[in-house]
């Protein structure tokens, strides 16, 4: 039998639908009505014939009519079964920090072993639904839950993902972009796992793609997921097969990563922290958090660009951390910094670009001689700032001691600034600047006026509006070699 645990409309919602409805009662709150089941598929979920359920497999139809109209930006659907795991609420935080279109949705399935899946699901804020299974348990990498499931899928289109991996910085974002230029086709994305990148090559071959890298129109004739390890290869191979008039796209953006079995015990900032190093090696210009540009046209985007004394807090922080040191200011647009800074810092020299600002510099960071001063601080720069990984080696090059610098947290801001390249996460910045160093962290306000300092893993999950990261040059110096 299949049970609908639960609908989640929108994001922030923390109803649980209580203990009655966990046991296959109705929940005593409304919610979205469920679409129509196929008969098959009710049949399907009535009698399971064994653990698995192997023998039932492929016997849903490869198209569920609906009888709507496709909104004005396709939807998608992310389908992720979830065997139970502990790296559950990992993967949905990783979707949970991504650009959601307003008609995309979670379906988080699982089978009727696993209630804390619920909460954990409840907690992350996602719109979606929570389908289970009766009469598991239901394993075989969840390929079983997919194909019972795929059919209640509302979006257009599908992506799969699996419960102990993680979903990389402006996945979803790529994604849309792909599936509006190109409707109706077929995407590959690239996923890293393993010191690999798959795809390596165009082409759908053995051990090529994986379940990741394929993102499909809902209403095609789809393949089987086979319950066996690799069975997400026969599904692509299978679909790929089915619609040979359909055409298909490379798409070289890495979307996904499989983070193993080795990993299941990092946080998502350590996930970003360890991947991040490895696609940089193979392409230097790789960015963790892609720049918005890639994604969106900026021009639509509200919200003001200008510069203005907006740190005032985060300058007096840093003025107390840095006594009697020579420090750089780099980006200091209106040079508020240097009446915070008169009376604590041995010297103060303000940098900024662009002219006709009153500041000491303005030659580009580039040119400035290394291990010129102390400290450089940085405040509200780096998410204007294309190449942000560079940005910030430049400032630990100048340094003698260390940098620090302050940015807007994603989770508040949502990236309305046009005048942003990208905006950052807690868990993405930790990602990007920990390799290079980052040894303390505060949160606060936007101002700065009430920072506090904080543990990393009160960091990476914070919901304050401002983020602040001190990194010392002694600080796990041979990652950055």
């Amino acid at each position: 039998m299949h049970r609908e645990v639960g609908d989640q409309p929108g994001a922030g919602r923390q109803e649980h639908p209580g203990p009655a409805a966990v046991r296959g009662r109705p929940a005593e709150r409304p919610h979205q009505p469920q679409p129509a089941l196929h008969e098959p598929l009710q049949l399907l979920c009535e009698g399971l014939p064994g653990p698995d359920g192997a023998s039932l497999l492929g016997r849903l139809p490869a198209v569920l009519p609906r009888g709507r109209e496709a909104p004005a930006v396709s939807s998608l659907t992310v389908l992720l079964p979830t065997l139970g795991r502990p790296t559950l609420p990992r993967m949905l935080q990783s979707l949970a920090e991504q650009e959601w279109a307003a008609d995309d949705e979670l379906l988080l399935v699982s089978d009727d072993r696993h209630d804390w899946c619920h909460e954990v699901f409840l907690t992350s804020g996602l719109r979606g639904r929570h389908l289970a299974a009766m009469g598991g348990p239901l394993s075989n990498w969840g390929h079983t839950l997919r194909n019972w499931f795929m059919p209640c899928a509302r979006g257009e289109y599908l992506w799969h993902v699996d419960d102990d991996d993680v979903v990389m910085p402006g996945a979803l974002a790529r994604i849309h972009k792909q599936i509006e230029t190109h409707p109706g086709h077929l995407h590959m994305f690239r996923f890293y796992g393993g010191g690999n990148l798959y795809w390596d090559s165009p082409g759908v071959g053995n051990w090529t793609c994986g379940t990741p890298c394929l993102v499909h129109p809902r209403d095609i004739r789809l393949g089987t997921w086979q319950p066996w390890y690799g069975g997400d290869q026969a599904f692509v191979h299978e679909t790929t097969r089915n619609n040979p008039d359909i055409p298909i796209h490379w798409h070289d953006e890495v979307v996904y990563c499989c983070v193993g079995a080795g990993g299941a015990k990092l946080r998502l900032d350590e996930c970003y922290e360890a991947v991040a190093p490895r696609l940089r090696e193979r392409s230097p210009s790789w960015r963790l958090v892609p720049g918005k540009q890639e994604w969106t046209d900026l021009a639509y985007l509200g919200g003001a660009g200008g510069r203005g004394d907006c740190q005032a807090g985060w300058h007096r922080l840093a003025a107390s951390l840095f006594r009697g040191l020579e420090v750089l200011d780099v980006g200091a647009g209106l040079g508020m910094s240097r009446k915070r800074f008169r009376g604590q810092a041995k010297r103060l020299v303000s940098q900024d670009p662009a002219p006709g600002l009153p500041v000491d510099l303005h030659e580009p960071v580039e040119r400035l001689p290394g291990k010129s001063f102390d400290v450089v601080v940085s405040f509200d720069v780096i998410e204007h700032v294309e190449d942000d990984h560079h940005f910030a080696g430049e400032l630990l090059r100048i340094a003698r001691r260390a940098a620090f610098l302050t940015t807007p947290n994603w989770l508040v801001s949502r990236a309305g600034n046009p005048a942003h390249v990208r905006e950052y996460t807690p868990s993405q910045l930790a990602g990007l600047l920990g390799p290079l160093g980052a040894a303390q962290f505060w949160v606060g306000d936007s101002g700065g006026l009430l920072p506090r300092e904080v543990s990393r893993e009160e960091f990476v999950r914070s919901r304050e509006p401002h983020l602040a990261v001190l990194l010392r040059l002694d600080h796990n110096d041979s990652s950055r070699a």
